[in-house]
């Protein structure tokens, strides 16, 4: 920032304030109006309406930043010492300022678009996904990978555009600020995206609560319009995360006197290599944690069916929520310890053991593979997700007869959005958090590194730390879980309590 004085350090906080304001107002001039016939808006209604309002706050959001720009950064020097090819001690920056804003924010508006064309249930790569469902859960499944690979293309050029103009602008610090500019519109994404659980658990308690049919048909169209938007927040965050951890990785190679990377240098390679393996080994304890923690709750809630059968056709017999909470939260927290050693631990090791250099290349490598894997994950689970629903709501019709739910093709769409779940809900938006973290830590031990592996009993003594780190997790798990088969379970009220402990049969697990 301090090519650009004093001021620049200032404009963030100026964007992200702009954005804020900007997005209130077009929050609450959301309108979508019932169709004549007294029908619930259908989703392409839901989708213009949250198009529309990202667009004008993108264009109340720029004009906003071009008096800013313009005006902030009157007579201001531009000493921009990391370009060869622009004049120095320019004045009046503020327009390729502004310009890097607007790159930020167009390409958020753009991936956002492209994602919405990728998870919404009424474009093609989620009916495709849909369709697949005739012939059994695998095709959904390698479908739904497939489309998912392919939405990685067009978000990763447009990162490609935006870090290029950025940096040919203003340098680093304009690929930082972009950043600014692709986020400053979140506040409108995120209120849409909050409103995606909301919904989903509203349509929940009307269906046990049998409400009136058209009362889901409502919570269905919000549901659907959830599961887009938040598969675009997570666009946002993505992308964000891969322009921010560039500026942060630019930021560390200065500060660690870094001037030049040589790709052909070994311990260089194998920074790439193991950086681009982490976001996998991360993305793979993230799915088993969840798979692990669906299976316990499974367990717990056949047990309770068996002991107490009457809850599936008695209102009085209430099952034991209190002991499903408490699985899927110790879950969330004991599971999450492994990846977080993982995610603090190895900028440290490699940058002691192997020098400054082989951590550029393994931040290089986390970020490249950990954004790819990150869009890949998040829009596949939305398709899977939207997939189903295309199915419920009957868009999916062969030889004349509506594949509704209950069918076979249902099933397989159910099969392809338990799948998805995982994916889009833990894992995927769960590498930007990586990429963000392992970033940040190398930054602040920057210049603790250097390149002539004068270092590295320091790598080996945190490694062996890592090592004894997750053997006790591993203990402490493993201990915990077992104290879970070995709990006595908790019922809310008497007659549940008698059940467990006294009729019972034989063969079930209490």
């Amino acid at each position: 920032a301090s090519e650009f004085g004093k001021k620049s350090i200032d404009l963030h906080f100026y964007i992200m304030m702009i954005g804020l304001f900007v997005s209130i107002l077009c929050t609450v001039q959301i309108r979508v109006k019932q169709n004549e016939d007294g029908t619930p808006a259908s989703l392409d209604d839901l989708l213009a309406a949250m198009r529309f309002n990202i667009i004008v706050a993108a264009c109340g959001i720029t004009v906003c930043v071009l008096f800013l720009c313009v005006f902030f950064f009157e007579q201001e020097a531009d000493i921009i010492d990391d370009m060869s090819n622009v004049p120095k001690d320019q004045l009046n920056p503020g327009p390729r300022l502004f310009g890097c804003i607007v790159l930020g924010l167009a390409v958020g508006v753009l991936i956002g678009m492209i994602t919405e064309y990728f998870t919404s249930h009424t474009e093609e790569p989620t009916q495709s996904i849909g369709r697949a469902t005739e012939f059994g859960p695998g095709p959904v499944v390698i479908q739904g990978l497939g489309m998912g690979m392919y939405s990685t293309v067009v978000p990763l050029l447009l990162i490609v555009a935006a870090v290029l103009g950025a940096y040919y602008l203003c340098g680093f610090y304009g690929t930082a600020i972009s950043v600014c500019g692709m986020l400053s519109t979140l506040g409108v994404t995120m209120s849409t995206d909050a409103y995606g659980p909301v919904s989903d658990n509203a349509g929940g308690i009307a269906e046990m609560s049998e409400l009136p049919s058209w009362v889901r048909d409502y919570t269905d169209g919000l549901d659907a319009l959830g599961n887009t938007t938040a598969a675009t927040g997570k666009g946002f965050a993505n992308g964000s995360a891969v322009l921010s951890a560039l500026s942060l990785l630019a930021a560390f190679a200065r500060v660690a006197g870094i001037e030049d990377v040589d790709l052909l240098r070994p311990v260089v390679v194998i920074g790439v290599l193991v950086g681009a393996l982490l976001p996998y080994v991360f993305g793979a304890m993230t799915m088993l944690s969840v798979n692990k923690a669906a299976q316990e709750m499974m367990h717990e809630v056949r047990r309770q069916f068996k002991a107490n059968p009457a809850i599936l056709t008695d209102p009085t017999q209430k099952p034991d929520y209190k002991r499903c909470i408490t699985i899927s939260c110790n879950s969330s927290l004991r599971e999450m310890l492994l990846p977080g050693v993982l995610a603090i631990f190895s900028p440290l090791v490699m940058g002691f053991l192997f020098g400054s250099h082989c951590l550029v290349g393994l931040l290089m490598g986390a970020i490249s593979s950990g954004y790819l894997l990150g869009v890949k994950m998040s829009n596949t689970g939305g398709a899977w997700d939207n997939a189903k629903k295309w199915v419920e709501a009957g868009g999916l019709v062969i030889d004349g007869e509506v594949q509704g739910k209950g069918t076979d093709c249902h099933k397989a769409a159910v099969c392809g959005d338990t799948v998805g779940d995982p994916f889009k809900d833990t894992s995927g938006p769960a590498l930007n958090i990586l990429i963000k973290l392992m970033t940040r830590f190398a930054f602040v031990c920057a210049p603790l590194f250097d390149d002539a592996w004068d270092f590295w009993y320091i790598g080996l003594a945190l490694l062996g730390v890592a090592m004894v780190l997750i053997a006790l997790v591993l203990v402490y798990v493993n201990a915990a879980d077992s104290n879970n088969d070995d709990d006595e379970p908790v019922a809310e009220n008497k007659e549940l309590v008698e059940v467990t402990k006294e009729e019972a049969p034989k063969d079930t697990v209490v």
